[in-house]
């Protein structure tokens, strides 16, 4: 919701990139340097090659000089958090294990039990780590060819109308 030039998706645009070649097809071409049919091959196989052309039919994207741009290229599209939240396993099938030690990738998982105030300073430490990191890849300096994706989450299992009581068992 921070971004310049931030622009709500609308239901038609959120059908067209609920399939997940789809949107990784959008991703790529929404990049400043877009995508061609040989990165779109490379990351998804052929099958790639129809999403282009379904997005292009829908007036998502446009090619021109054979790269692929979204039509409105200075828009930062914000979806909704049920997208979000379908895509982050999407995001997941493209996370590359072989890249481990590489500097290409990094993951992390914590669990425990937390208290209001920690499920607060938790929030808080993602928050800050979405504006530090946005002010990376935002930076033009920091722009170049090798596609990336970075997500980050948390929540609770629970549901905010769930009663948390601990109990002791004294002896």
């Amino acid at each position: 919701i921070t971004e310049k030039n931030k622009v709500l998706t609308t239901p038609e645009f959120e059908e067209a990139i609920d399939d997940r070649d789809n949107f990784i097809a959008y991703l790529l071409a929404s990049r400043s340097s877009g995508t061609t049919e040989e990165e779109i091959t490379h990351v998804l196989g052929a099958k790639g090659l129809g999403s282009l052309k379904t997005l292009e039919s829908k007036g998502i994207l446009k090619e021109e000089n054979n790269v692929f741009r979204p039509i409105n290229e200075s828009e930062v599209l914000v979806r909704s958090f049920e997208s979000i939240k379908r895509h982050l396993k999407t995001y997941a099938e493209h996370y590359k294990p072989e890249h481990v030690g590489k500097n290409r990738n990094y993951v992390h998982s914590l669990t425990d039990g937390l208290s209001i105030e920690g499920v607060e300073k938790v929030q808080a430490v993602h928050r800050k780590f979405h504006s530090e990191l946005k002010e990376v890849m935002r930076n033009e300096n920091n722009l170049g060819p090798i596609p990336m994706f970075s997500v980050a989450f948390c929540d609770t299992f629970t549901g905010i109308d769930f009663k948390h009581t601990t109990t002791e068992v004294l002896q």
